[in-house]
């Protein structure tokens, strides 16, 4: 049959021409011959004979992997927990006609993606075991070690999620125990026949001088960035990592095994998020992109019927809300349609929720807490300000000292010639302080807990409970700047700490935030303070 030809005939039998664009003229010929022999009596023998030379056993596909007992049916009951939408991807991503190469599994928290990459890699760790001679298939020398890698954010971690759970699901397979046994002596590995290996760590440093032929990572958005050198910005390690197992296994491997990036979002210059972007088109890297209730089975929703709500997704000028039932929404907006089971979520935190639940990214330039109007609910003006004004002059060059600005009749009484509180005066305080020394503010804050009450908390599934949580009042907030051409007097900020606790406020704590920080925790801990930093 002649090359030009044998895309016609492969489509006809249901064969992806693109598999066959690199066979030489004898593999097309051997293709054509199984092809026949199938089309002839449903079965090939050459076919088998060809499957023979490289594997003691033919691979069974993954849902049978997922349901037989054999495999891993009895970790995952058979594939129930395993659901639909779960189900479709795992057979996607295991299409030999796609190549896939590389998988991301991204979106809302709780929707399994960790978990069902543990299947895939364990999935790819069972058809290696099938080989003959793993090493030989791979182009490898004879006995060198092939390595899974899984890494998380911190080791330790690793080590409470990925790593127990593949461990496990050997464990629980009479295959693994029969065919595939582990090395019952190491713990921290899962050592296999073949010099087979699965290893976990957090970052390059633990794949060094490895054959790593696959590697999960998880949680990549929030793994530590690291200052570029020679370059603005910020270079994440997420990125050092994952380029680092790109090339091992472009160096080592003939035909590298997978790379599964697993993360929820964080915002939208998050690296998995950047990796996506340029990513699409690529017919190698398979993208599942979910939000809570595109893998949670019907059943989920029972109760709440089709109904959904709309959520605009804010940018960086303007914040994300819930549309009305007949609000127009902006031009060009990005709107995401969300079941009603999850509107005491979305009006409790909407930001949160569209981040967790719906599995879209935030802007990462927005503030700690978006919502104003919540926030400035919070505010009880009948509690007096303790200073006159909010920002207070104090630098070395001048004589005014914080004090000079505190409001003591407003804030203090007087009980048996002592200063005390007005507000909760036994209750304990906790201070921060956020320090600067000349174009910046620091930052004063004291608060005490005031009252506990129960209220109304929102899971990421969408349900609801109640909590107890404590009422926290601010009692001292506010900023000093030095005046022109001076800086912050830091032991001001330093004496006016001492000075409250003569005015009777119970300073339990006090944390620090900045570099400056080690000469007053020194000065403050012969105060007999407690200091965190």
């Amino acid at each position: 049959m002649r090359k030009e030809d044998l895309e016609q005939y492969l489509l006809q039998h249901g064969v992806p021409a693109a598999s066959a664009k690199d066979l030489t003229r004898a593999e097309i010929d051997l293709l054509v011959s199984v092809l026949e022999e199938q089309a002839a009596s449903g079965s090939s023998e050459l076919e088998d004979k060809l499957w023979e030379a490289d594997y003691r056993e033919r691979p069974v596909d993954i849902d049978q992997f997922i349901e037989d007992p054999e495999y891993l049916g009895n970790s995952l009951k058979r594939g129930e927990v395993v659901y639909e939408r779960w189900r479709e991807i795992h057979r996607e991503i295991n299409d030999p006609s796609r190549n896939i190469s590389e998988v991301i599994f991204t979106g809302a928290i709780g929707t399994g993606k960790t978990f069902n990459a543990v299947i895939a890699l364990g999935y790819d760790v069972y058809k290696l075991s099938c080989l003959r001679q793993p090493q030989t298939f791979y182009g490898l020398a004879e006995g060198s070690k092939i390595v899974y890698g899984l890494y998380n954010v911190f080791k330790y971690k690793v080590g409470t999620t990925s790593f127990p759970v593949l461990k496990n699901f050997v464990t629980s397979s009479p295959y693994f125990q029969k065919h595939f046994t582990r090395d019952p002596n190491v713990e921290t590995t899962l050592r296999f026949p073949h010099n087979i290996q699965i290893i976990s760590g957090s970052s390059d440093l633990h794949a060094i001088g490895d054959n790593l032929h696959a590697a999960l990572i998880d949680e990549a958005n929030f793994m530590k960035e690291k200052a570029k050198k020679k370059d603005e910005g910020a270079h994440s390690q997420a990125m050092q990592l994952h380029q680092s197992i790109q090339r091992r296994q472009e160096s080592r491997f003939r035909t590298p095994g997978r790379i599964y990036l697993v993360s929820s979002k964080k915002h939208e210059s998050s690296y998995t998020t950047n990796y996506i972007r340029r990513s699409r088109g690529r017919p190698s890297v398979y993208i599942a992109d979910l939000a809570l209730w595109d893998t949670k089975p019907k059943s989920f929703y029972r109760g709440f019927g089709d109904k959904k709500f709309r959520v605009y997704v804010g940018t960086a000028v303007q914040e994300s809300r819930i549309l009305k039932e007949n609000e127009v929404a902006p031009e060009n907006a990005e709107i995401v349609y969300v079941p009603e089971k999850h509107r005491d979520a979305f009006e409790m935190d909407v930001e949160g929720s569209l981040r967790d639940i719906a599995g879209v990214e935030t802007v990462a330039t927005r503030p700690l807490i978006q919502n104003r109007e919540r926030l400035m609910q919070c505010v009880d003006r009948s509690i007096p300000y303790a200073f006159t004004g909010p920002t207070l002059l104090v630098g070395v060059k001048s004589e005014e000292t914080i004090e000079d600005f505190f409001k003591h009749a407003e804030v203090l009484d007087v009980r048996a010639s002592r200063y005390i509180p007005k507000r909760n005066p036994g209750a304990l305080r906790f201070a921060h302080i956020d320090l600067a020394l000349t174009g910046d503010c620091a930052g004063i804050s004291v608060g005490h807990v005031a009252d506990i009450r129960r209220v109304k908390r929102a899971r990421a599934d969408g349900s609801s409970y109640e909590a107890t949580a404590p009422v926290i009042e601010i009692d001292i907030m506010t900023r000093v700047k030095a005046p022109i051409g001076d800086e912050i007097d830091i032991s001001k900020i330093r004496a006016f700490l001492v000075a409250l606790r003569q005015y009777g406020y119970n300073l339990h704590t006090i944390s620090y935030d900045g570099w400056q920080s080690a000469d007053s925790i020194q000065i403050l801990t012969k105060e007999v303070l407690r200091i965190f930093r």
